[in-house]
């Protein structure tokens, strides 16, 4: 019987040969996997961006429709049924057609929000505005007290330790330097303007009648650890005032962590103003204010709150902003006062040339 001869030498190099074979497709499927999810990710973020600027869109519409008049009045849902100038189309804001997968979903405008907010009250330069007070039936009403708070604009809420507060033994600091981790310091003035058109008149609109009506209030941001609502009274105040404990992470009151109430506000004024300032460091600021009742008013022409939604294919982008109404004024914060002399400084930035006017400038015999 004749012997078979076995060769097994290329064993070993099929056996390489499958690993190697193996290894590589491991490769090749690691790097499909790796472009398919580049892929997907660049995708998601086309269609974020696609999402984001549909909502932006819809906010500058909004915008554009409120300085031309198209919208006077709330939109609180997303149906498209309002008549006359509020009807909102589909060229306007609430547009339903698709457009390569992307739209503008629900749209809503608060024309007269209860809460006015600014994102960033600064150190050098004040935010002034009119407050015009209304009730829910949008009818003209007197606001009674007014709920101010503010915190860091960073998000800094970090409050619960007492390090980011002023110490009870130096409120006031001495520094933007030593100031510490948490938000500045608030100035808040408010000016009444009495109505000299009632029968008799509320006021004479006199210089010392004015004076009286100025109210400013400095809050530090030193823990209120008796968590007792901080409030003063309209009368109360004379000139200008400090508040040492201006911050509590307990009251619901405050939308914010530190603030105050002002209380039995001077209804018979015609108007009332209110400049915010912030001392050492920024700080956001929220202003609510209230009737003789206790019920919440809403501001009108002051701000419009627009909460927009756009949508690219299945990605969803939701945006709130705050459109300003009034006119943001570069207005000087402080006059210059020499004992009994009322000047105006006029200056040209490009020379000394300075000038002052006396007694005759009529806005001296206020």
């Amino acid at each position: 019987m004749k012997n078979l001869h076995k060769n097994q030498q290329g064993l070993v190099s099929i056996i390489v040969s499958s690993v190697i074979i193996t290894i590589m497709a491991l490769i090749v499927i690691s790097f499909a996997l790796i472009m398919k999810n580049e892929q997907q990710q660049a995708l998601d973020r086309q269609l974020n961006s696609q999402a984001f600027y549909a909502a932006e869109t819809a906010v500058n519409d909004v915008r554009k429709a409120l300085f031309n008049g198209q919208i006077t009045e709330d939109i609180s849902t997303c149906d498209a049924g309002k008549a006359g100038s509020q009807q909102v189309t589909d060229t306007l804001v609430n547009s339903d057609a698709d457009v390569s997968s992307t739209e503008i979903g629900c749209v809503t405008v608060d024309v007269a929000p209860q809460q006015l907010t600014f994102d960033s009250v600064s150190v050098n330069r004040s935010k002034i505005l009119e407050l015009k007070p209304i009730d829910s039936a949008g009818n003209s009403t007197k606001i009674r007290s007014l709920v101010i708070s503010f915190d860091d604009p960073d998000g800094y809420q970090e409050f619960q330790s007492t390090a980011v507060y002023r110490p009870a033994s130096d409120p006031y600091g001495t520094g933007a330097a030593t100031w510490g981790n948490g938000p500045g310091m608030l100035r808040a003035e408010l000016m009444g303007v009495p109505d000299v058109a009632a029968t008799p008149p509320a006021a004479t609109f006199s210089r010392d009648e004015l004076r009286a009506l100025n109210k400013v209030i400095f809050v530090s941001t030193v823990r209120d650890d008796a968590n007792v609502p901080v409030s003063r009274n309209w009368n109360g105040i004379s000139g200008a005032i400090k508040i040492p404990q201006g911050c509590d992470t307990t009251l619901a009151e405050l939308p914010r962590v530190c603030g105050f109430r002002l209380n039995n506000i001077d209804t018979s004024l015609d108007k009332l103003y209110i400049r915010l300032m912030s001392i050492y460091k920024p700080v956001s600021v929220t202003i609510q204010g209230y009737d003789s009742l206790g019920n919440p008013v809403s501001f009108a022409d002051a701000q419009v709150v627009v909460d927009a939604i756009g949508r690219s294919t299945d990605v969803v982008y939701r945006t709130r902003e705050v459109i300003a109404l009034s006119a943001d004024y570069n207005y000087p914060d402080f006059g210059v006062v020499a004992g009994d002399l009322c000047k105006v400084l006029i200056t040209d930035p490009s020379s000394t040339t300075t000038a002052s006017v006396g007694a005759a400038v009529p806005a001296c015999e206020l």
